[in-house]
């Protein structure tokens, strides 16, 4: 088996269809290739549209669990998987899957830990599609480190979904997903990134991604989320204590700050940072190996004038 795509299903029962017709494109394409559903307990009728797909593809699997989140899903997937690589597949969104197996072919020789592809958004309702930004015209090899460096530093747009991931890669670090928090794939990519020794990357899009109201992203933030975003942060510095450069570093440190920076303005729209909130962020803001000019600034800003920080923040993100 070379590829296990792994779909989670929760309330998706007005998208999984179309989601299900284009990945049974695969199946006509010569690829050794399964198909893992993981029902995380949904309620609602997406169950009965995959069950009438798995009848008429052989190459379907479903397995069935109480509600757990979109991470342990994949996790689960994961253990399941027989496929040499494995790639991840929200419920509410399509591949586009000659192209996606041409990624497969393309760099399977260089025998990469992850083949990296791009993704389209798509803007529902609004009849709307754009590119993000390329990488690389060219087709190439990067070590993790060099691609969190060169570029998921700049853009944290860089999707779990444009990956195809060795399994042996992900088993061998323990590179699982972690249960019951938003922002899962800001949480995993970092690790993810830097355990890898070989990225293949090609510029070719693989994943249609549906802007929609009510997914995760663009939907409201909650204290839960805030709390995460938090967890996250600190999670990210831990990556500090591998043996890694100096810039890379300073880059996880810039990550954290400046999503806790960004975190705070949004939840004190509503709320009032906790004790416990604000001996967090003391510990990320006192990261001492992220120097960059501008954040020290910020940093010494929050620190003399935490009370006036806040009221700006708030201010900048009441409206």
């Amino acid at each position: 088996m070379e590829l296990s795509i792994v779909i989670p299903i929760y309330n998706v029962e007005a998208y999984i269809g179309r989601c299900l017709d284009s990945v049974s494109k695969i199946f006509d394409l010569g690829l050794a290739c399964e198909v893992i559903i993981v029902n995380d307990g949904t309620p609602d009728g997406s169950m009965a549209i995959v069950e009438d797909y798995a009848k008429k593809y052989p190459h379907i699997k479903i397995i069935n669990q109480d509600n757990q989140g979109l991470g342990e899903a994949r996790n689960v997937g994961l253990r399941h998987a027989c496929g040499e690589y494995v790639y991840f597949l929200d419920s509410d969104d399509t591949i586009k899957a000659e192209n996606l197996v041409t990624l497969f072919r393309s760099g399977y020789n260089s025998l990469p830990d992850v083949l990296v592809g791009n993704y389209s958004n798509i803007v529902e309702g609004e009849n709307r599609h754009y590119l993000p930004a390329i990488i690389e015209e060219q087709s190439r090899v990067y070590t993790g480190e060099d691609y969190f460096n060169r570029y998921y530093v700049k853009s944290i747009n860089i999707l779990v979904v444009q990956g195809i991931y060795k399994k042996s890669f992900l088993l061998d670090n323990n590179l699982f997903f972690t249960k019951g928090i938003f922002f899962e794939d800001v949480n995993w990519m970092p690790k993810m990134l830097l355990h890898a020794n070989a990225i293949y990357y090609k510029n070719i899009c693989i994943y249609n991604y549906y802007l929609r109201q009510g997914s995760i992203i663009r939907s409201e933030y909650t204290l839960k989320k805030f709390h995460d975003i938090l967890f996250i942060a600190e999670d990210l510095l831990k990556l500090s204590s591998k043996k890694l450069r100096r810039k890379t570093q300073k880059n996880i440190g810039y990550l954290a700050i400046v999503g806790t920076s960004v975190s705070i303005g949004r939840i004190l729209k509503d709320n009032s940072l906790t004790v416990s909130d604000r001996k967090s962020i003391d510990r990320i803001f006192g990261w001492d190996t992220c120097h960059y000019f501008y954040i020290h600034i910020y940093l010494w800003f929050y620190k003399a004038f935490p009370v006036w920080v806040q009221k700006v923040l708030k201010s900048k993100y009441s409206n």
